[in-house]
């Protein structure tokens, strides 16, 4: 079974570009692997569509999804049938929501506590 999440990068006109990606969706999977991204690579990734793992496009290439506003991906993301989904906001901060819990939260605070409890 995979876990399922969206990779979201918050434009400057409030919307959002974001894709699909398959597997390892948990914060300490995708989470980990886009934490240390800025904004620049954020796009780059986001640009190439919807993947399998991060950094691993499926082929052929899927075009990328554009909600209205942060609100619009969260509803995107609440009916999206994915367990988490992430957002590089405006100043560059990755936030995530999912795995049961409502809300937006730090991902660097989330990994950091995830260490601790290991």
């Amino acid at each position: 079974m995979s876990t399922h999440s969206f990779i979201g990068i918050e434009n400057d006109d409030g919307t959002v570009n974001f894709v699909f990606c398959c597997f390892d969706g948990y914060p300490t999977g995708v989470g980990a692997d886009l934490v240390g991204m800025d904004r620049d690579k954020a796009r780059k990734l986001v640009a190439k569509g919807d993947m399998r793992c991060v950094g691993e496009p499926f082929e052929p290439r899927t075009p990328i999804m554009v909600a209205a506003s942060r609100i619009a991906y969260d509803d995107a993301f609440r009916s999206g049938h994915c367990d988490y989904a992430y957002l590089i906001d405006k100043n560059g901060a990755w936030k995530f929501t999912g795995g049961g819990v409502q809300g937006w939260y730090s991902l660097k605070q989330e990994l950091r506590a995830a260490k601790k409890r290991v």
